[in-house]
């Protein structure tokens, strides 16, 4: 008989990673995933056809009644921003009352009241109370970010005594984006975590900061690539080949400058090179020009609004491939790395630490380069410019293998199965 395991997570965040992964599982499980309201167009975007193993918690919101009004006119917008902040302060009262009723949480609970997506906590509760009734949870897997999948988790898990695996993407109370760690925000997490049977982590760097204040079992399992790995598009010599970025740029955190003067070099007499940004890095990348009084040149090419097919789409299409590591070695390989390696597109990383996991996974898979100095990424352009076939190594296919999603599924379905017995026993 099927084992019933729940999952929680924001789909908006997580993407493919969890309906894939929900998929292989049910080949043991009964798997139920809750999520914040999700659309249609995002669903088939993710591959959820089939919803059998499918529930969506949508929260309370604002009824739409209103927001039908919200155009017409100030006087009505006054009406509706009254009701929509009474509506909020209801909200948030509640949320309050389900915190405050909580031995662990109540001592935090006006730090949480500022988390992201708090505000679903009671619906997605509400929801997974009822569905217990009938499902009878073995295991409850939570991942984030945000940090709220953890916290229903915990307060599930408490309340029905179900043994829960904690997955985290990012880190919270630790998280390399924060300028310095929030010290309560960290003892809450301690606190919390400590009802979790085991921790996962998406690299050996991010277990080593979660064993700080973890002391259960920890997990790696790296994200995943899905598509198979492609095959180089043949090149238009006569034509500039194409850089491609996609995605946010914390230039606070990130090596650009490197990058983008070494692009100002190689297309000083001739535009060899073209830039194309998609998504949120537009923004820094135009920062970056205004900040320096210049304008920026027709050969980097934004795109502010793109759907996240139409950013991996835009990734295919690449000659290159653009990641940016963190200016402190942190252990990480990003999701974006994960996104590259089956493209076709050679990826090029600039950073500061020729020994950071980025380098390594590029070195050992010949899917790229590392480059630490704006001289070397010119010297590299100019060769490639002048022999295309330094755009496509022969890669090291048996290694790739273990970022495959099949190897990982496996791993994660392995993990789960060890709480599942050792909770039995």
């Amino acid at each position: 008989m099927k084992k019933e395991l729940l999952i929680i997570c924001d789909l908006g965040h997580a993407g493919h990673r969890i309906p894939y992964l929900s998929v292989y599982l049910s080949r043991k499980y009964n798997v139920t995933v809750v999520t914040p309201s999700a659309n249609q167009s995002q669903l088939e975007y993710l591959g959820i056809n089939n919803k059998a193993f499918f529930s969506l918690c949508k929260p309370t919101l604002f009824p739409m009644k209103y927001q039908r009004f919200a155009h017409l006119g100030s006087s009505i917008q006054g009406v509706y921003l009254k009701c929509f902040r009474l509506f909020e302060k209801a909200l948030a009262k509640r949320t309050l009352r389900i915190l405050e009723e909580n031995r662990v949480l109540r001592s935090y609970s006006h730090l949480l009241l500022d988390e992201p997506d708090i505000s679903w906590l009671k619906s997605v509760l509400d929801k997974i109370v009822k569905l217990q009734e009938t499902k009878k949870f073995d295991l409850i897997l939570s991942s984030s970010s945000p940090f709220v999948c953890h916290i229903v988790a915990f307060l599930i898990t408490e309340k029905f005594d179900i043994p829960w695996v904690a997955d985290y993407r990012d880190l919270w109370s630790q998280n390399y984006n924060q300028k310095a760690t929030n010290q309560v925000k960290l003892q809450l997490e301690q606190e919390v975590l400590m009802a979790s049977k085991l921790c996962i982590t998406a690299t050996h760097g991010l277990g080593v900061s979660l064993s700080e204040i973890y002391a259960g079992p920890i997990q790696v399992i790296h994200n995943y690539f899905v598509d198979q790995v492609g095959n180089p598009s043949p090149f238009d010599s006569t034509r500039p080949k194409f850089i491609v970025y996609t995605g946010t740029i914390y230039e606070n955190n990130q090596e650009i400058d490197n990058f983008l003067r070494a692009l100002q070099d190689i297309n000083l007499s001739q535009v060899r090179y073209v830039l194309q940004v998609c998504g949120y890095g537009c923004a820094q990348i135009r920062e970056w020009y205004t900040k320096r009084g210049m304008r920026v040149p027709k050969y980097v090419q934004l795109r502010n609004h793109v759907s996240k097919r139409e950013s991996l789409e835009q990734q295919a299409r690449g000659n290159i491939l653009l990641l940016f590591d963190w200016k402190i070695n942190l252990g990480v390989e990003s999701t974006k790395l994960m996104e590259y390696l089956p493209k076709p597109g050679f990826i090029m990383a600039s950073g500061r630490h020729p020994s950071s996991r980025v380098a390594e996974i590029l070195k050992l898979s010949n899917r790229g380069q590392y480059f630490t100095s704006q001289s070397e990424i010119v010297s590299f352009l100019r060769a490639a410019d002048k022999d295309e076939s330094l755009l496509y190594p022969e890669r090291n296919d048996s290694y790739l293998a273990q970022f495959a999603f099949i190897h990982q599924a496996k791993t994660l379905e392995a993990a789960l199965e060890r709480v599942v017995v050792e909770c039995q026993q």
